[in-house]
């Protein structure tokens, strides 16, 4: 499959979840998560606002926040911006993404740990994210972050199509699987 087939057949896939099965998927990968040594060292964590089809991730956020310092990325032309989460700072974005609020943007190169959505993560850790390379340009600039893939068991695949600027993971954490 190339890349437009597999965001095709995964959004499919995503839709097909009810509400209650998302967060049950949600608890044992980030349940997983927190047990892995990178989770426990990092004190500076730049994680996600979950879309609809995602892993829900406004729970963890709230809970990890009390412990770590939690950022969120904001889209800003091409690039991603760093911010501080806040629950009391957020606001829909572009492309519909609850994305932080305010001028306090953080260098890159204070992240220790980043959690990754995708639509999908090959058993070698590549990851195919929704197209528009936010991530991967991010990733390249934050090259000391240990980075972390999270989602659905039905979101890794054998393979993946890949090119030149697609960022591997270094870890991709499913409800069944953790592939290092």
């Amino acid at each position: 499959m190339d890349k437009k087939e597999i965001r095709k057949e995964i959004k499919r896939l995503r839709l097909s979840l009810d509400n209650e099965q998302k967060e049950m998927f949600a608890d044992q990968v980030f349940t997983q998560l927190e047990g892995l040594q990178e989770f426990k060292q990092a004190d500076h964590i730049l994680f996600y606002h979950s879309l609809p089809d995602e892993l829900p991730t406004l729970r963890y956020l709230n809970k990890w926040s009390t412990s770590k310092h939690l950022y969120l990325p904001r889209v800003n032309g091409e690039e991603l911006d760093i911010l501080p989460y806040s629950e009391d700072s957020l606001d829909s974005g572009a492309f519909d993404i609850i994305e932080p609020t305010g001028q306090d943007l953080v260098d890159d190169s204070k992240i220790e740990l980043v959690i990754v959505p995708a639509v999908a993560f090959d058993k070698s850790k590549n990851r195919l994210g929704r197209g528009k390379g936010f991530y991967d340009r991010l990733l390249k600039k934050a090259c000391k972050a240990k980075t972390i893939g999270v989602g659905y068991d039905f979101q890794l695949m054998e393979s993946l199509p890949v090119e030149p600027h697609d960022v591997p993971m270094e870890i991709v954490v499913t409800p069944s699987n953790v592939i290092r």
